[in-house]
């Protein structure tokens, strides 16, 4: 709303507006309201209590003596609301003949007054708009350490500074959707090294202004930006404090930051919901001291975005859009609490130590059956992709996945028995599994051994091979006598071959 040419600021029950003089021979006014407020609820509103809007070729006007809500100074609002000497209620008499009795209000109400005993004071959405500059506000709010400005018609940030430079125990500032609050003419000689605080949320600030405001307020350790138009870029002055929120400033990220100093000191960071799609643009090696996250509502949709995370040490506490990673919801944060082996707390919910002990399991059985399906060859081929991985075998004790092995055939030109490939049936006695392999004829007996219980994930020494040729032809192989025997050496061609455990063989004796 700051970039309209605005006549005035005004409030009509209660909702903020902007009032503009189209043309200076123009007596109404053109109402523009802010793009959270209904028209249609707002005019309703204004004609249940007669108050005099006209609606004319889709927009909303008034004349210049129309009833505003009264614009308030900051003394003003004060005694308001906590100077009212009006005696309160001290009973109430109900339909039934009950009667509720007030105890204490009156009580609270004397202590409020004494303005010098105030700690916390909220003055929200009170029409306020100035700030009575000829007045020691600090001998009148003496201990006031929290003020709460928000939803106010404030204007000028001179006149905030002004107010805080004269309460010495002020350190938290609140202005939230204070929408016309101007920098422009900012006088650097209203400091406030006092104030650690400050929240500025929907108050449309900008990238530029944020170098003054770190003039005023040299001493932050919390600052929230969020719903403004912040654009994170090498002309922007973003200080590095602490608690640090910068949710819903949609154009936040548009350029690499990582060799940018910001979010160096930064231990509490939300950046949520403002379309980042890539964590590579942040400074990630510069923010070691980084305890919380919250990523949110971005497109992190690829399990890529989460190893890049891993950098962040000293990360405990992680908000993540679970969702966009896989629609199993549960599952994804199985793995999301495996890939980060740091991290106590996920979307706000604790990890305890049995979740996280079934996550990781679950993530080696993920990575196994990973492993099968890519054909991954080589433990530095995994370590590129799953960097996590060998750490969690080690915590566990795990046993090596099992690693894709090509099988070479050395082929004889000439020799008619070295060129024969036939296909064979491979059986399991156990889960009625079977399986058509390719064998090659001047393999020998341990390398098709090795194959099938690779395939079949068994124990060759531990496992009986039984192989059968046609007319009902077969031979058992239970000890390594004809382990370097080929197969084109054997008494018959091989079909089929069944395989089971050492102590199934009973079982198999008696079934043929």
């Amino acid at each position: 709303m700051k970039s309209i040419s605005a006549s005035e600021y005004a409030s009509i029950l209660g909702t903020r507006i902007v009032l503009v003089l189209e043309h200076q021979e123009d007596s109404d006014f053109k109402i523009i309201l802010d793009k959270n407020v209904d028209p249609k609820t707002f005019v309703k509103k204004c004609w249940r209590h007669k108050l005099p809007i006209i609606v004319k070729n889709r927009s909303l006007y008034c004349s210049k003596e129309f009833p505003f809500d009264r614009k308030k100074s900051f003394l003003d609002a004060l005694y308001e609301k906590y100077g009212n000497s009006s005696p309160l209620i001290s009973s109430l008499n109900l339909k039934n003949g009950k009667q509720i009795e007030f105890c204490g209000f009156q009580d609270i109400k004397s202590l409020q007054a004494d303005f010098q005993r105030l700690k916390i004071v909220i003055l929200e959405n009170l029409q306020i708009s100035s700030v009575d500059t000829e007045v020691d506000h600090g001998s009148i709010l003496s201990g006031v350490q929290k003020l709460n400005l928000s939803s106010n018609l404030l204007n000028s940030m001179n006149d905030v500074l002004f107010l805080c430079s004269q309460l010495p125990s002020l350190n938290q500032l609140i202005l939230d959707k204070n929408k016309y609050l101007s920098l422009d003419e900012f006088n650097p000689k209203f400091s406030n090294p006092q104030v650690s605080s400050l929240f500025l949320r929907d108050c449309s600030i900008r990238s530029e202004e944020l170098g003054w405001i770190q003039k005023a307020f040299p001493c932050l350790n919390e600052l929230f930006l969020d719903y403004n138009d912040v654009e994170l870029n090498s002309n922007c002055c973003l200080m590095s404090t602490e608690t640090l929120s910068l949710s819903y400033n949609t154009h936040l990220v548009t350029a690499d930051l990582t060799s940018f100093p910001v979010f160096e000191r930064t231990k509490w960071l939300n950046i949520s919901f403002n379309n980042i799609s890539d964590l590579n643009i942040l400074p990630l090696e510069n923010m070691q001291y980084l305890s919380f996250l919250d990523i949110s509502g971005n497109n992190i949709n690829s399990w890529d975005q989460i190893a890049l995370l891993q950098t962040l040490k000293s990360l405990k506490e992680l908000r993540l859009s679970l969702s966009k990673l896989h629609d199993k919801t549960d599952e994804t944060r199985m793995l999301v609490i495996a890939r980060l082996p740091s991290l106590m707390k996920l979307n706000d919910v604790s990890i305890s130590k049995s979740e996280r002990e079934d996550s990781e399991i679950y993530y080696s059985s993920c990575i196994r059956k990973f492993v099968l399906e890519n054909e991954i060859s080589k433990a530095d081929t995994l370590d590129n992709i799953e960097p996590i991985w060998r750490y969690i075998w080690k915590k566990h004790g795990l046993s090596e996945p099992e690693f894709y092995r090509i099988q070479k055939i050395d082929k004889k030109p000439g020799v008619i028995k070295d060129n024969i490939i036939r296909d064979v049936c491979v059986s399991c006695s156990e889960g009625n599994e079977h399986v058509v392999l390719q064998f090659h004829q001047n393999w020998t007996v341990l390398s098709v051994k090795a194959l099938i219980a690779f395939r079949f994930n068994l124990r060759a020494f531990e496992t009986i091979y039984q192989f059968k040729g046609q007319e009902d032809k077969c031979f058992r192989i239970i000890d390594s006598t004809q382990d370097e025997k080929q197969l084109y050496e054997l008494p018959f061609t091989i079909t089929e071959v069944r395989i089971s455990p050492k102590d199934c063989v009973g079982d198999i004796s008696r079934s043929e």
